[in-house]
């Protein structure tokens, strides 16, 4: 007996639809649970934690790159290091902790890690102080 290619892909949309039934009923809880509560349990704590960030992108006036033109990642990390090490960085009171090099997204613009993970209110004061370094863009 032949099989056309026509029944085979029948079979195949019919197999597959058998399967992800089976799958979604094997993930169907048991009637004995009572499934809100559960789930108002799962997502309740990430809901009244608030999210805590430790990365900004600081664009730089001046390029990362040699005298050839080519991208240095040692001078990348100068420029976050020195702008960590930097008068207004020290004079505010930031629970940052200091700021390290983290990745290069262009010869200018670059990820930096806070020392700890810091609120939104925290970031956005800290942004705020590193945008006044004349070195910043």
């Amino acid at each position: 007996m032949k099989i056309k290619a026509k029944h085979f892909g029948v079979a195949a949309v019919a197999l597959s639809i058998v399967t992800v039934s089976a799958v979604s009923t094997a993930q169907l809880p048991s009637q004995g649970k009572n499934f809100q509560n559960a789930q108002a349990t799962a997502f309740a704590g990430p809901l009244q934690t608030e999210r805590r960030f430790d990365r900004l992108i600081i664009k730089f006036k001046e390029e990362a790159t040699t005298r050839a033109g080519v991208f240095d990642f040692h001078a990348a990390r100068n420029q976050v290091t020195m702008l960590d090490t930097s008068a207004a960085l020290k004079l505010a009171n930031t629970s940052a902790a200091g700021l390290s090099y983290l990745k290069s997204v262009t010869s200018q613009t670059h990820v930096a890690i806070t020392g700890q993970k810091l609120n939104r209110a925290e970031l956005f004061a800290l942004a705020k102080q590193i945008e006044q370094d004349p070195r910043v863009a």
